[in-house]
């Protein structure tokens, strides 16, 4: 053997090697992917021994994964986008399972390194510390994701609602006053109005008690014109038809929270509002008159 030939043999050692190493790396990856998959649905399942289970088993996994790419210099492998997915689904199926310390400690190492998922990682973290009670931990957790979550007001709304549930909780009506009233200024819905009725009662404001009731009476309860769909004997598409029922089924249960809502509150307020409870029985009566809910 020849010192070139052996020198290429040497070659081909090493270039196996890295197929080699690259085969495992893929075959790990998917076999985390598999893990994650498993782990999300038994946490559907509400089986949170196993989800946490398989879990634990995906951040093993991915530590081989690891250090495998590491040993072979596999630096710019894709297989690392799961670092976050890995960490997160623990820190999540730990909450589940009410290990809270546990769930604090690996979303704290996650907010440190996964800056783009900073504001939910955050909402999380609050969300524990409402479940704990801990609920000044809970706000001020809140405010740090409204300052990261970006642009999106869906969940800024979510945020800002359960940031005025943790200050009734603490019995700070004027700041969850606050609070609601943002929230029914842009994006109204019937348990925040009906919390701000409640602020309002706490504080003894009569007049707002009354504008509070008027505007959760103003609240679109979901109605909708039945001919906007095609329901009709000829109607071919079962797709359309199911989404038609899931539809009306979803805007039924919404009008019959709404009311719900607007029943309780004027239990709450008539005897109240006026001078008298009749006069105040006879105000919300009045009201009701006026805003008729089918």
């Amino acid at each position: 053997i020849t010192g070139n030939e052996g020198h290429s043999s040497l070659l081909d050692n090493n270039n196996n090697n890295e197929d080699n190493a690259e085969y495992e790396a893929k075959k790990l990856e998917q076999y985390i992917h598999t893990l994650l998959e498993h782990s999300a649905n038994y946490a559907l399942q509400n089986n949170k021994i196993m989800a946490l289970e398989k879990a634990h088993e995906a951040v093993s996994k991915f530590d081989n994964l690891k250090k495998l790419i590491d040993d072979h210099d596999l630096e710019d492998h894709e297989a690392l986008r799961l670092s976050f997915a890995v960490s997160f689904n623990l820190a999540v199926q730990l909450q589940r399972k009410k290990m809270y310390e546990e769930a604090i400690e690996q979303y704290n190492a996650l907010v440190n390194t996964s800056h783009d998922h900073a504001g939910r990682i955050r909402v999380n973290m609050g969300n524990i510390y409402a479940e704990q009670e801990k609920y000044s931990d809970a706000v001020r957790m809140y405010k740090m994701a409204m300052d990261e979550i970006g642009e999106s007001p869906v969940i800024q709304h979510k945020i800002y609602r359960n940031i005025g549930n943790c200050y009734i909780k603490l019995k700070k009506y004027q700041q969850a006053r606050q609070t609601y009233q943002a929230i029914m200024e842009n994006q109204p819905d019937m348990q925040s109005g009906f919390n701000l009725i409640v602020c309002y009662y706490a504080l003894g404001d009569r007049e707002k008690m009354k504008q509070g009731y008027i505007q959760l009476l103003n609240i679109d309860d979901g109605s909708f014109d039945n001919t906007s769909i095609n329901n009709n004997e000829d109607t071919e598409n079962n797709d359309e038809l199911s989404q038609y029922d899931s539809l009306k089924e979803e805007m039924t249960l919404k009008k019959q929270q709404l009311h719900k809502f607007i029943f309780l509150a004027g239990q709450l307020l008539a005897p109240i509002i006026e001078h008298n409870a009749a006069t105040g029985y006879d105000w919300i009566i009045e009201i009701l008159k006026s805003y008729p809910h089918d």
